[in-house]
């Protein structure tokens, strides 16, 4: 694995970068000079430790869509192709195959960032052969907002939503139409792929078809139609309240930072002084 690393002036100097608190894109500059050779970093946590950053700030790089985390812990920075191209004869690849093999393909001289495999890849993967892990990615199914993952001993998981939270077994999947409106299903994976998304999936939910229902009966989104007679709610509301602490860090973040850039320096004071005498 490489010594050295790049940055590409291009992310870090979007707005969506820089109005980030300080301790954000701090974190993001340590986990990308740690990352492996295509962008992975194994121990994030233990990064966060080292270098003072909250869980806030690990949440607000996956909301921003600047990393991507797995279940396994293991994140991926998003847009690792546009800062680092690394020469065949020096690039070593991951040991972090099967969480790689959730991600669109791409080829070694791609400039694109990293992408969840969606239901909008209209792609069939056929060359498997090296990836050195046990699960292998079969045919992408047509099933709206759905992919399929098959492993080597013929399983399968259903990954639903845009950005591939919610997970379900076949079984699990045709059971919930069973159950409940397909439009009723539809809207809530969509808003809790979403929400955890928006969290970087704190509540660290693995029975995605649990939460699914609890969903839809206790009401934890707005739907278009109750057709359950329950009372709803927006969303819960330690989720707002997570979501007005953010916003509140933002903006005293953004105070800050304007108040430094209109600080006068000591040399630029005293040369008022000397005018105005």
């Amino acid at each position: 694995m490489a010594e050295r690393r790049m940055i590409a002036k291009s992310i870090i100097d979007s707005d969506l970068f820089l109005t980030m608190p300080i301790s954000t894109q701090n974190l993001y500059f340590h986990l990308a000079l740690r990352a492996d050779d295509d962008g992975f970093v194994g121990n994030p946590k233990k990064i966060r430790s080292f270098v003072g950053a909250s869980e806030d700030d690990h949440k607000i790089l996956v909301a921003k869509k600047f990393i991507i985390e797995f279940e396994s812990g293991v994140i991926v920075i998003r847009h690792w192709r546009i800062h680092n191209y690394i020469q065949k004869d020096r690039y070593k690849e991951t040991i972090y195959t099967e969480e790689k093999s959730y991600l669109v393909p791409q080829s070694q001289k791609s400039r694109q960032p990293y992408e969840l495999l969606s239901a909008t890849d209209n792609q069939c993967i056929q060359n498997v052969s090296k990836m050195d892990t046990q699960y292998r990615l079969g045919k992408i199914s047509k099933d709206k907002d759905s992919i399929v993952y098959t492993d080597t001993n013929n399983k399968s998981k259903l990954t639903f939503g845009e950005y591939g939270w919610v997970k379900l077994t076949q079984e699990q999947y045709e059971k919930l139409k069973t159950d409940f409106p397909q439009t009723d299903i539809d809207k809530q994976i969509q808003l809790i792929d979403e929400y955890v998304q928006s969290n970087g999936n704190k509540n660290k939910y693995k029975d995605f078809n649990l939460v699914i229902r609890r969903s839809i009966r206790d009401g934890w989104f707005t739907k278009a139609n109750n057709t359950y007679g329950k009372k709803t709610k927006s969303v819960p509301e330690w989720f707002d309240k997570h979501m007005e602490e953010a916003k509140k860090r933002e903006e005293e973040e953004r105070k800050k930072q304007e108040s430094e850039e209109n600080m006068l320096s000591m040399e630029e004071l005293e040369e008022i002084f000397r005018k105005n005498k």
